[in-house]
Parts: C-alpha cells; structure tokens; sequence
C-alpha cells in the first residue's frame, strides 16, 4: 500500500491525473456504494403479465410455422433445423453472406447462417422468415430480461416492496465508464410491439392433431394458413414493455434526466468546428439531426424528412467512431457510391471535426495513449509492437476516436453525479440516485420534494463544466421507468 500511496504522490505533478482519481474516482465511490445498497423497486407482476403475452404468441408463432410446413418435425430454437428448413426443404437460394467461415460449420453437410441479416434478406421468398425473425426477437426478450430479472429479486423490509441490487463495475471499461452486473441494468430493452395472438387452441397437442388431419385432407394446410391470416389482421397491435416493472417506492416518483447529444457536444468543443458550433449554439431547442442533415445535405430545414434525419444520424455516429464505407453503406440502407457521396459532403461540411479526429489517430499512433478533456488516459501501448498489423493497428485508431468523447462524456456524468449529491445533502433532500445509464441518471424522489429536487438536479448538470457550447438536459417523470413524460422545472 505504501508503494502506491509514494506512486501517486509522485504523479501528483500531473495536476490532471490526480484530478481524475481524487476529485472523481474517490468521491463518486461512496455515490456508487449508495446506489448499490438503495437499489431499484421492481413489480413482478407486471412482468409477469408482459411474459404471459409474449409466451402466447411465441406459442402462435411456432403453431403457424408448423402449419407452413405440415408433417415435418423441427424446432425453431434450434440454428440447424432451422437452416435445414429454409435451404433444404424450402430450397431458398441463399444469400452470400449465409454462408459460414467457420471449420465446424462449414463441415456440415449444407449449413447455411440464419442471422438476422441473412434472414432479412430471404425474406420475400417465404413467410417462415419473417416468422422466424419475430420469434427470436420474443424468445430473446423472455430469456434476457424477464427470466433473468426475476432472478435477483429481494423484498426490502425498509421499502415494504420486492427491489433489485446490481452491482457496480467502476474501472472495468477502459474509457471510464461503468458496467453493472448481477443483473446489467443499464441493458434493459426498450418496449416491443407485436400482433396479439388470435384466441385459438394451438398447444402441442393441436399441431399433432393437425399433422394427423393431413392424411385425410391434402389442401387442408394451405387453406389453414390463409385463415390463420385472416385472423391476423383483426388482432390489435399490443406493447410490452419490461421496464413499466421498474417503479418507485411509495410516495416516489421516478425521475430521468438526460444528456442531449453529449459526445457529440463534446468533440464540437474540442474541434471547435464552426458549423457544429453554429448549429449548437444557434437555438437550445433545435433538432440536432434534423440539423446536421439540413447542413450536409443542403435541404431546407422544414423540408427535412424522418428518412433524412435518421441517415444524418447513423453517419454521425459511424464517422465518429471510425466505420469504414461499406459498414456506413449498410448502416444506412444505401448502395456504397451513394454512402461515400455522403460521407464526402460530411468531410467538407465539417471540416474542423475530421481534421481533429485524423489528428487524434495521428497522436495515438505516436505516443501511444490518449487523454481525455479532463486528463483520464488510455494506453494504447501495443501500437508500438513491431507483431501489430494494418487490422490491430485499424482498431486502435478506431477506439481512440472513440475513447475521447466517451470517456471525457464518463467524467462529465461522474462530475454531475457528485455535484448533485452535495447539493441534494446541503438541503436535507431525500432524492436517491439508483441508476447511471452513461449520459442519463435515474432518480427515485419524493414527490413533497419533486420540484426542488429536479431544480437542483438540471442546474447541478448543466452547470457542472464550462464547455464552448452548452449541456442541456431532458427531463422526465412517472410511476414506472417505461412510462415516463417530459417534465420541465
């Protein structure tokens, strides 16, 4: 212990490290130890409701494939029945990308991939993709979030109501950020929608009636299918929802509060990119995206469509983390000549930015580490290995566009954090926090004191540093976290 403590007296001499290990990692630790100990109230009942529908119509959904395929024996849980189904049986050609690198797969005789990509792509051949799709969306949601959730209940005597305690990881992200385990509540899904299934008998014991009425009735297959599509379009569109589970403790209110477009604030600041900076500092309330799509695609602001602003979006994020073409062609949907047009336009319209982030590439690849705003470093030691090639070295360029903005958001949030509990101490306010999900927290407060604490809370975060464009927060408030409203102070 002696040896460190001489270690970081020593280090002391770089004001900004120190700054990073005492005035944040050390005070946010007891923050973090209290979140661990208040946990976050959770209603399995409702979560239990939301299973009840999704197991009912993932019940359907297997009813209807094997009504697609009369007298064949499968599962649609299992990746080689599933292959063999859908390029054996049905003989769909399959695409390029289905077919498997791997020794073990390529062993087997015919076996195709069956990812989501490849089965988007086969899908206008045969209704069983799609079918296929939306039951791994369900069964995925049952056995990742439902059923693991439950696991880690415990009834608080203090809160009289079932609560969850995750752990916190505070160094195990190299850029600063935290993970959670046991459960991972910062990868909670957001809702899903899907067709309610019809009020029929389709158990086990239906599909083997059925395969048996084959014998008698050779058409009964095809007209079986049509009716179950008939029945389809008069079912209603139902959301559930795993995170309306998650609720408060009596008197509470959960309050969320929200970075908008922190990392892409911050490399603005650091760039000091004019157009960003324009379009930042022009109007607080402004659609950024809409934006930025505005700015690079030289289309009048109100004319910009949803399709418009969801591409300017995707490249945004795949420019600034360093996505090569073809991965930006197929994160927005378009042939690669049109994608590089884009990216082009992005290129001279924010200029400032690329020269920056091409910089931080040339500095990690000649020092070896990068450093946030606030002085937090990541080494990137091996770039200097005479073993590394073009890949590795592609890699490290790619993380440490990455670590920038991500671990300098990290600080900002840590900094916020602890800013907020002094204040909230200072005025003997009992507002908890119980949830870090990188830019945005997640309150339980009292609602006798809903309104001060949210006054405290949006200052404290939008005041925690002094940047060249600023940090606005969203706010918003309800009984549960999946059904939260805007609120504003």
């Amino acid at each position: 212990m002696r040896y460190y403590i001489q270690s970081l007296h020593i280090q002391r001499e770089d004001n900004k490290f120190f700054n990073i290990f005492l005035n944040i990692e050390m005070k946010i630790l007891p923050i973090f130890a209290m979140m661990e100990y208040v946990g976050i109230g959770f209603n399995e009942k409702v979560s239990e409701s939301g299973k009840h529908l999704i197991q009912r119509k993932i019940e359907y959904l297997d009813y209807k494939a094997h009504v697609l395929l009369p007298g064949k024996t499968f599962s649609l849980s299992s990746g080689d029945n599933v292959s063999e189904i859908l390029f054996t049986d049905l003989k769909i050609p399959p695409p390029e990308i289905a077919k498997s690198t791997s020794r073990k797969n390529r062993l087997k005789k015919q076996y195709y991939l069956t990812n989501s990509v490849v089965l988007e792509q086969i899908n206008h051949y045969h209704p069983l993709p799609s079918i296929i799709s939306e039951y791994r969306v369900l069964t995925h949601h049952i056995s990742h979030y439902i059923d693991v959730l439950g696991k880690y209940l415990f009834r608080s005597d203090h809160y009289q109501m079932d609560r969850i305690y995750s752990t916190i990881q505070q160094t195990i992200v190299p850029t600063g950020r935290i993970a959670m385990e046991n459960p991972n509540l910062q990868n909670i899904s957001h809702p899903i929608d899907f067709k309610r299934a019809p009020e029929i008998d389709f158990s086990q014991e239906s599909i083997k009636s059925f395969n048996e009425s084959l014998d008698r009735f050779e058409y009964l297959s095809d007209e079986h299918y049509l009716s179950l599509l008939q029945m389809d379009k008069s079912c209603d569109v139902i959301t559930v929802s795993i995170r309306n589970a998650f609720i408060p403790a009596n008197g509470c209110k959960l309050l969320s509060v929200d970075y908008g477009q922190l990392e892409l604030r911050i490399l603005t600041h650091l760039s000091q990119d004019p157009k960003l900076m324009e379009m930042f500092n022009c109007n607080i309330n402004i659609d950024i995206f809409k934006y930025v799509a505005h700015q690079v695609g030289n289309i009048p602001y109100d004319s910009v469509t949803d399709s418009d602003r969801q591409q300017a979006k995707h490249l945004v994020y795949g420019i600034l983390y360093g996505m090569g073409i073809k991965s930006i062609a197929s994160e927005l949907h378009i042939p690669i000549e049109q994608a590089r047009g884009k990216l082009e336009n992005f290129k001279k319209t924010y200029n400032k930015l690329i020269e920056y982030l091409e910089m931080v590439e040339e500095n990690v690849i000649q020092n070896g580490y990068i450093a946030t705003l606030f002085g937090r470093v990541r080494n990137f030691s091996n770039i200097h290995s005479c073993k590394i090639d073009n890949n590795e070295i592609s890699k490290v360029k790619r993380a440490a566009r990455n670590s920038i903005p991500q671990g300098t958001a990290a600080d900002i949030a840590k900094m916020a954090m602890i800013k907020i509990q002094d204040e909230l101490d200072k005025n003997h306010f009992k507002a908890q926090m119980i949830l870090q999900l990188h830019d945005e927290i997640l309150f339980e407060v009292p609602e006798n004191e809903l309104y001060q604490s949210a006054q405290i809370i949006k200052y404290s975060m939008e005041n925690v540093v002094k940047l060249s464009v600023s940090l606005p927060i969203k706010m918003s408030i309800g009984p549960n976290w999946g059904s939260l409203k805007p609120f504003e102070v």
